[in-house]
């Protein structure tokens, strides 16, 4: 049956929009944003709507000619809603703001609040740094109960390390794996591993190891989730930094990378720093390249 709203009845608007690759060494790697740029008013189901028809893990919007000498407003949606921070989204859309222009900082509004984001140049590239702040430490967790929630065998974590609850804007637990060989070849039970996440109030495990596939990082992630795996989490990525400060795998105002997305064929570098001043982490930042991959419109009905 043909739906009777056809290419010759419907009033159609058109929105521009950036596709780019985030905490990428080169295009085509790293994870996929799509930025739009409208200065039309839309509803927060027709946002869901446009960030469903590209189908990335999320889907920036910010005004068609926003000025980055002021503090620039930016909505975040996910495939399953709003969401007020999240690492790659901030960074490609710095990336699509600043494209062409000489600048070297702009501030974003998101829904957690303003999140600044410095430029630096690095090669032919430019590096996007975004600052995350101070890290809250939640908690160390049991390692038989997240293995059994995972569906692995406690072995297979490191027992050096803790289970711990991180968040720098989002909640995540990161369990840390003894081994290259047993992160990458993890299969998780997504059901149980929902449910709890969903007891603790976090919001994905961050899956880390010591041990790389790039001689030049620090650790190996894979952050697998219900609806698949991510090649880069850069909120994640803040905790991660945080969590390798407290247990010194890094040190204070050390730049290391963290590598990501590699089992999916996304290779992503992500890079991070901070400090610990007497004691206390603070001062956490994350930074990547970006890419664009490509620009175009998207009709919408009127």
């Amino acid at each position: 049956m043909v739906s009777s709203t056809t290419e010759e009845n419907i009033d159609q608007k058109t929105l521009d929009f950036t596709i780019v690759d985030v905490f990428a060494r080169r295009l085509f790697e790293g994870n996929q944003l799509a930025v739009v740029r409208t200065d039309q008013k839309h509803t927060s189901d027709q946002m869901m709507e446009i960030t469903r028809e590209f189908g990335y893990s999320e889907t920036t919007f910010i005004g068609k000619s926003d000025p980055i000498d002021r503090p620039v407003k930016v909505r975040i949606f996910g495939l399953t809603g709003e969401m007020s921070f999240a690492g790659h989204p901030s960074l490609g859309t710095a990336y699509v703001l600043t494209k062409g222009k000489d600048a070297d900082a702009l501030t974003l509004v998101l829904g957690k609040g303003s999140v600044k984001i410095r430029i630096e140049k690095s090669g032919h590239n430019r590096l996007f740094e975004m600052d995350q702040g101070n890290p809250e430490f939640l908690g160390d967790h049991c390692k038989s109960d997240v293995a059994s929630a995972l569906g692995v065998n406690p072995d297979v974590l490191d027992p050096q390390l803790p289970v711990e609850g991180v968040s720098t804007g989002n909640s995540f637990i990161i369990v840390p794996f003894r081994n290259l060989q047993d992160l990458s070849r993890i299969r998780i039970n997504k059901d149980t591993a929902q449910e709890y996440l969903k007891l603790h109030n976090a919001m994905h495990f961050y899956l880390v190891t010591r041990e790389t596939v790039y001689p030049d990082t620090k650790l190996h992630c894979r952050m697998i989730y219900e609806k698949g795996e991510d090649p880069a989490t850069g909120s994640a990525a803040g905790p991660a930094a945080a969590y390798m400060l407290k247990h010194h795998l890094t040190g204070s105002g050390e730049q290391v990378w963290i590598e990501q997305g590699i089992e999916i064929m996304r290779p992503s570098m992500l890079r991070v720093t901070g400090d610990v001043i007497r004691g206390s982490v603070e001062n956490i930042k994350v930074a990547g390249a970006c890419f664009e991959a490509g620009t175009g419109k998207l009709s919408i009905p009127d």
